[in-house]
Parts: C-alpha cells; structure tokens; sequence
C-alpha cells in the first residue's frame, strides 16, 4: 500500500479532475452530473428537529420550492414509516453541518424522485425491518436511497459520502429510463438485509443501475457484506465504475448487462464468497484495467464516455476507501467503524437482520446552533464558490478529516494519476 501522501493526493484531486470550463459542486471532484449548482444562491432552511415531518424537520426543507440548503443544528435519528422524497429541484442537504455525531434516517428510503439538481452529503440511511407501519415502508421496495423517474426524468445528482445499510430490496437503487449524470461517491454500501422481510425471499443487494440509464459514475465506494449487486448493471446502462472496494459478497459482486468501464477496483473475498467478482451477461460490453483480487485480465478499450476521473491504482484505493468512505470518517458511527474493520480483518458476514450486529447505535441528540456566514450567496473570494458553499466545505473536511482539517500535500510531479485509460 503506498503512503498517506498518496491517499492525500486523491483527497486533493478529488480522485480525478472536473471538466475543463465547469465548477464542480465538490471542489476539485468529477464525475458525472458534477456540474450541477445543487442549492447554490438558494435559501438556507435550519434542521433543527428530529421529526419526521413539521416545522424545523428535514422533510420541510425538502418540500420547500426554489433553490435551498439544508442544514443541521440537530444530531441523532430521525425515524420514518413513509418514503422522504425529494421532488422539486436545487437542493443542497449538508449533513455535514450537523453536531457530532451526525444524522442517520432510519426505516425508509430516501428518494430522489422525478427531480434535478441534488447534492446530498453527509448522511446515513440505516433502514431495517421495523414491521411495516409500525417504523417502516413496504418491505418490497425498502430500499435506502433511490434514484428514480418515471413522471419526469431525472439528472444531475451527486451522493456523496452517505452511509446506506440494512435495506430489505437495495441499499442503492437507480431506477428507470430517463435517469442520467449520477454519481456516487466516497459512499458505503453495507449489509443489505438477505433471509429478512423482503416478500421474494431471500435478497441483500447493494446497488442497481436500470436500464438504459446513462452517464454514471461509481467511485471511492465500499461495498460490504452484500449477497449480490455490488453493483448490477442493467442492460443499456453506462457506468464507470473506479477504485470501488468490493468485500464479503456471496453470489456474485458485479452482475452486468449494461456496458462498464472497471478501472482501479480492489476485491477482497470473505466467508460468504462463493460467486465470481465479475458475471458477464450479454450485452454487456466492459473496459478492465487494474482490478485487484480476482485474476482479472485487462481488456478492450473503454466502452463508455468518461467523466473525467483519473483514477487512483487499486493499491492506493483501498487504503484511500477505507480511511475517507462513509457519512462521517472522521467521526464513524459504530456500524461504519465495525464494517471498515470487518474489511481490513476478512471478518463479518452477510445478515438477515441487523439485530444480528446489535441493532441501530443510539445517537446522541445534541444540539448547536449555526451562524451563517455574512453575506451567504456572495463570492467574497470570485472563485466561482459562495460564501455559504466555502463554510459547508468547511464542515466537510472536519467530518472527513478531523478538526483541524489537514493540509493536503501537493501531488508528486511524476505520480501518473491517468495512466490506467489509454
């Protein structure tokens, strides 16, 4: 594995470079639909309860209209029976900004449905199978965090680091024609729920892109202790999938109809592996280069559009993956913490419930008030980034990095970050 700087330099690059003339949401990030403004210039709405709907909720900053930031003056979870569902455009939701020791959703999705434009950061969705109205959605389609169309198409979303685990249908779902420039990114997918409630049987699956969904971007991810869709590619999808950590899963981990570029991906089998790291179906066309863990022969040349990213090599992801996936790396919650630890023990498996791993951690529900910046939507600095944006960046880099934010070393000159595409 190679050093700190390394890892430090794909924190600095965000793990690759935007395209030339756009502003990434995420500073120095690319990936597909990262030009999106999110809330920029919006209203900032204060979280600063832990109610599932009413003044001062979540959900109230969700349902308002126009752009808008979310912020936390709350920590603890907030419990759901229904979907929370996103569906007008321009949204920024900072978890980042809430007080230690953040902000989990528990017993339902949250969707992004039929809307553009959203940035969410800094959260984790741990659904479970709380018995339906009593904590919980339908079990059939409890997922944690969906990405979805249907009435109107949906583009330009960007997760980055949330924590998904203990779906009962995915724990990431991408769902239907018309979805396109997704990413997801520094995210962790774990324990997707396999012999629970799910009304087909058994299931755990970590993430599905649908058909024909275009233009996405998969990358910095771990992936842990699901039986299948690490991720499942439907047919005529296009994804680029980089320096993911693939751990624990028991059937298959990629399943892929659609085409795929696998750049810089590390496998690491557990006790349930008993399927391949990659299962080819026709259509399916893949680029490989330096994937790590199963045998893997590099082929072809690139079969989707690339956003951009340079990818890090295998060996420098993993270590990249396990110190800064996640809702809060510098402040994990104990089922972050147990299933990073799990990853670099070979221990752990696939569950049925998460009473099996003691259940969600209770949260403390503390308190701190946020004083905005003076003139929020001003570019004080004219860098292209408002003043409320360059104090959620902020808050980002203590949450993944710890408060004092580190200097992050310059890249050396002759590391070849890009090497790995043609």
């Amino acid at each position: 594995m190679k050093n700190a700087m390394t890892i430090a330099m794909g924190l600095a690059l965000g793990l690759g470079a935007t395209a030339a003339g756009a502003l990434p949401v995420i500073p120095g990030a690319s990936g597909f639909g990262m030009d999106t403004p999110a809330g920029r210039g919006g209203k900032v709405i204060k979280v600063t309860n832990l109610n599932a709907s009413g003044p001062g909720s979540l959900k109230a900053c969700i349902d308002a209209s126009g752009p808008r930031v979310c912020v936390f003056e709350v920590s603890g979870t907030i419990r759901l029976n229904r979907d929370l569902r996103i569906e007008k455009p321009y949204l920024t939701i900072a978890g980042q900004t809430a007080p230690s020791p953040g902000i989990t959703l528990r017993g339902a999705p949250l969707a992004v449905a039929n809307t553009h434009d959203v940035l969410i950061q800094h959260l984790r969705i741990r659904v479970g199978d709380d018995a339906n109205g009593a904590g919980g959605a339908s079990p059939d389609n409890r997922d944690g965090l969906q990405i979805i169309a249907g009435k109107a198409p949906v583009k330009n979303v960007v997760v980055d680091h949330v924590s998904v685990s203990w779906g009962v249908d995915e724990n990431f779902q991408l769902w239907h024609t018309g979805v396109s420039d997704i990413t997801i990114r520094n995210s962790i997918s774990s324990e997707a729920l396999h012999d629970s409630i799910h009304p087909k049987g058994p299931h755990s699956m970590g993430i599905i892109v649908g058909p024909d969904i275009k233009r996405v971007t998969l990358t910095g991810n771990l992936f842990a202790h699901n039986n299948a869709r690490n991720p499942r590619l439907k047919k005529g999808s296009e994804t680029e999938f980089h320096n993911n950590v693939v751990y624990n899963w028991g059937n298959h981990a990629l399943d892929t109809e659609g085409d795929a570029n696998l750049v810089g991906n590390y496998f690491k089998k557990g006790a349930d592996t008993r399927g391949s790291c990659v299962h080819e179906r026709a259509p399916s066309a893949l680029y490989m280069a330096d994937n790590i863990g199963c045998g893997f022969t590099d082929s072809r040349s690139p079969t989707v559009r690339q956003s951009g990213y340079k990818p890090l090599a295998a060996r420098d992801a993993y270590d990249y993956v396990l110190t800064y996936a996640g809702a809060r790396p510098a402040d994990r919650d104990s089922v972050d913490q147990r299933v990073v630890n799990d990853v670099k023990s070979g221990s752990g498996r696939i569950i049925g419930s998460q009473r099996q791993v003691g259940g969600w951690p209770s949260l403390a529900v503390n308190t701190r008030p946020l004083q905005l910046p003076a003139n929020p939507n001003g570019d004080d600095n004219r860098d292209g980034y408002t003043n409320l944006e360059e104090w959620l960046h902020a808050y980002a880099r203590e949450v993944e990095q710890g408060n004092a934010g580190p200097t992050i070393p310059k890249a050396p000159t002759d590391l070849q970050v890009d090497v790995l595409y043609p």
